[in-house]
């Protein structure tokens, strides 16, 4: 699920590519299929925030060798948070600033696996008032040494526009994201893990 702060889009993203990447497992392909859905609700006393989430998740096999997964998620945040002025007198009450926002997103993922290669393509959009951010990801996995080592390779690109209250009203910021691991099978038990992203 995506984190309900509308001000973690640097973390959204970054925890999407690993997401994403860890979509791609020792698996040929998913193996749930099926619908479901979360809600949940948060608040603080006094009228401080409130976070409310609406999520949904479908998963399909589309044959033996391709799968594809599809998530949207509604969230809102409102209430009250602090400005970071001063209070007016010492201990006195801080100010408190009334915030109410809303963000939208998706994710669509699809993996396909050709012998002991294994691909998967990813897309993600999140909007908000003053953050839209999209997300293009291609993640490949290359099993050796009978499915005991597995190679992984992922690159991600994300296209954000901020809306800024200097310069232009909106900046355009461009990220690239790389990965590359390696897992190995000791036993039945243990796996020994080792990526490497920049």
């Amino acid at each position: 699920m995506f984190p309900p702060s509308p001000r973690t889009t640097r973390q959204y993203r970054c925890g999407l590519f690993i997401a994403l990447f860890g979509l791609a497992q020792l698996r040929p392909v998913w193996a749930d299929e099926g619908v479901s859905y979360k809600y949940q609700d948060y608040h603080e006393s006094g009228g401080r925030i409130g976070v409310q989430v609406h999520s949904a998740l479908v998963e399909k096999d589309l044959g033996t060798t391709m799968a594809i997964r599809v998530s949207g998620t509604l969230d809102a945040i409102a209430g009250a948070t602090p400005t970071g002025e001063l209070a007016a007198t010492p201990g006195g009450q801080v100010r408190l600033a009334q915030i109410e926002e809303e963000r939208r997103a998706w994710t669509l993922d699809f993996s396909k696996q050709y012998s002991a290669i294994k691909l998967t393509l990813g897309a993600a959009n999140s909007r908000e008032s003053d953050y839209v951010s999209t997300v293009g990801s291609v993640n490949t996995q290359v099993d050796f040494n009978d499915k005991h080592t597995t190679l992984a390779l992922g690159a991600a690109l994300s296209n954000d526009d901020v809306k800024v209250f200097y310069r232009t009203p909106w900046e355009s910021k461009k990220t690239v994201d790389l990965i590359a691991g390696v897992t190995q099978v000791i036993d039945a038990r243990t796996l020994v893990q080792f990526n490497l992203t920049y």
